[in-house]
């Protein structure tokens, strides 16, 4: 998030990056929802805020990959919607955010 992660009521590690350089990056270079959520977890990640609405839309996600097919990016897109649905905890979700909790390390044992 942006500057948006200043209305949390609770310690955070904000990288306005995350969104639109870091989780790209860590996506494109993941074949898996395990290997993706690997990487979230040697960061330290445990809950993301996102802008939902930005990132999970074809037509403006960082995502896509304008170089790509969209055969390709459409499985990027997938890849990222597994990450962020399957095994979380929705913990606040609204018109712009979503607060999301990742599973632990320890659930996926």
């Amino acid at each position: 998030m942006r500057r948006d992660s200043y209305h949390l009521e609770r310690a955070y590690f904000s990288d306005y990056l995350f969104e639109d350089y870091t989780l790209t990056k860590y996506v494109r270079e993941s074949t898996s929802v395990q290997q993706l959520r690997a990487r979230a977890q040697a960061m330290g990640v445990t809950h993301l805020l996102l802008r939902h609405g930005v990132l999970l839309d074809y037509a403006n996600s960082p995502i896509v990959d304008e170089r790509k097919t969209e055969a390709e990016n459409q499985q990027k897109m997938q890849l990222l919607k597994s990450f962020l649905t399957e095994g979380t905890k929705i913990l606040r979700s609204g018109e712009k955010f979503r607060l999301i909790e990742l599973p632990s390390e320890a659930s996926h044992e």
